[in-house]
């Protein structure tokens, strides 16, 4: 990816909402100039912690986490917050100013996710961006945006689709502030499958995918990657056998793998077993897993009572979230053990 990325002219900003771990960030930005995005001010404080002085914090800021983020930023953390409401940015600037703190601040887009963000001809957009610039406690970082339609797509054509709109989205937007005279420094785009198959970045700065370090099956149905690609599974045990019914049990339910479906799939199961693509989680309980083979009987012997699955998982975000922790491993061996974010 940031191979990739260099050559497109625009700087990696590598999203460790998903990763979580610090080896991890440190390996994403390696050769990159360092800044990475998070999603919780938890996981901008971890990752401050251990080393990442220039954080964005990508989701949209509310008056009552600015003490949180001003404890960091007094800790010399360059935090970067986001916003897409007036009222909101202006209770933000002045509660700075009181607290004698520094942000800078970019300006959410819409580009076809529906999610949050302005349009990019919004009226707002330009009042923001002078509110912004007018306070002595606040610095206009620019633009950012995410195609979470691309998700959708059914084929890599409508990923490219989706990466343009994320492109037009924020340099519509900058070229409207150029015009009243404010310069945008950065703008933003990027999730995984629109950075592997974007094909044009004119105009953008910076691209932010994430679960590309992972990879999950999910992003194997977006052919984003291929299954030998996927770096993270969850070991679960196999505590039952449902012989009439020709089901294992498991007890990795839907805490451990998350209950997401990938949306290009047509089989509709949560997880598939890393050594038979047919061994398959057809449903998922809070602590318990139903596993099934999808075009033949299961093998019960192979997997006796006790003995431990690993489980490919749908959407590797969800599923991975929970857990404090992950365990390196080498040849089947635990060469090391890296901690996790949690919380908020």
């Amino acid at each position: 990816m940031g191979t990739r990325l260099s050559k497109l002219g625009v700087r990696l900003r590598p999203h460790m909402k998903t990763a979580k771990s610090a080896e991890v960030a440190h390996l994403a930005c390696h050769d990159h100039f360092g800044g990475i995005t998070v999603s919780t001010l938890a996981e901008a404080s971890f990752f401050f912690e251990a080393g990442f002085k220039d954080i964005a914090y990508a989701v949209s800021m509310v008056p009552g986490k600015t003490h949180q983020a001003a404890r960091l930023a007094r800790a010399g953390c360059r935090l970067a917050l986001l916003t897409d409401d007036l009222t909101t940015i202006y209770k933000i600037a002045k509660q700075s100013e009181k607290l004698g703190v520094h942000f800078p601040v970019s300006i959410e887009i819409n580009s076809g996710g529906d999610r949050g963000g302005l349009h990019p001809m919004d009226p707002q957009l330009a009042k923001i961006a002078a509110t912004i610039t007018r306070s002595s406690a606040l610095t206009f970082e620019g633009l950012l945006t995410h195609g979470g339609h691309a998700y959708n797509s059914t084929s890599i054509s409508d990923i490219r689709r989706a990466a343009e709109d994320e492109r037009k989205s924020v340099v519509t937007a900058a070229r409207r502030l150029a015009d009243r005279g404010i310069v945008c420094p950065v703008t933003s785009v990027g999730s995984t499958p629109t950075a592997t198959y974007t094909q044009n970045t004119s105009g953008i700065t910076e691209m932010r995918p994430g679960v590309y370090m992972f990879g999950d099956l999910a992003q194997v149905d977006l052919q984003c990657c291929v299954t030998s690609d996927i770096a993270v599974t969850v070991a679960s045990t196999v505590i039952g056998h449902n012989k009439p019914a020709g089901q294992l049990l498991i007890d990795a339910g839907a805490l451990a793998l998350s209950q997401d479906l990938s949306p290009q799939s047509v089989q509709n199961t949560y997880g598939r077993l890393v050594d038979d693509e047919n061994l398959q989680v057809i449903k998922v309980n809070q602590e318990h897993g139903t596993v099934a083979h999808l075009n033949d009987s299961t093998q019960f012997e192979k997997y006796p009572i006790g003995s431990v699955v690993r489980i490919l998982p749908n959407h590797i975000c969800m599923t991975a979230a929970p857990y404090n922790r992950m365990y390196v491993i080498e040849n089947n061996t635990i060469e090391s053990m890296w901690n996790r974010a949690t919380g908020w």
